[in-house]
């Protein structure tokens, strides 16, 4: 019995757990969160696993590592061309901590 089904559900999480962050980035065009240097790791790292991938023909480590790639590069591209931008939201989103003696 192959369980390989259950390798391609597993990269359509991923998928879908980065479809937020990309969204947020598209339509808000805030960065706010956004690790440029994680990203950019990120993106080098599926680099080198999408070369070991396509090494061994595992067709679901291949998937998985492609979008990883394009996801993270994605982020990365588009954090880099907004310069820092915080939306409507996420601007005032300081906390003031409050010490309470006693």
């Amino acid at each position: 019995m192959s369980f390989q089904w259950l390798g391609f559900a597993g990269t359509a999480m991923v998928a879908l757990a980065y479809l937020p962050q990309i969204g947020h980035l598209v339509r808000a065009k805030c960065t706010a969160g956004v690790s440029l240097w994680a990203y950019l790791v990120w993106s080098l790292s599926a680099v080198l696993l999408l070369i070991y991938a396509i090494s061994t023909r595992d067709a679901v480590f291949i998937a998985l590592q492609g979008y990883q790639l394009l996801a993270a590069t994605s982020i990365y591209v588009l954090s880099r061309r907004q310069d820092r931008r915080l939306c409507d939201v996420h601007c005032g989103t300081e906390v003031s901590l409050k010490v309470s003696s006693g």
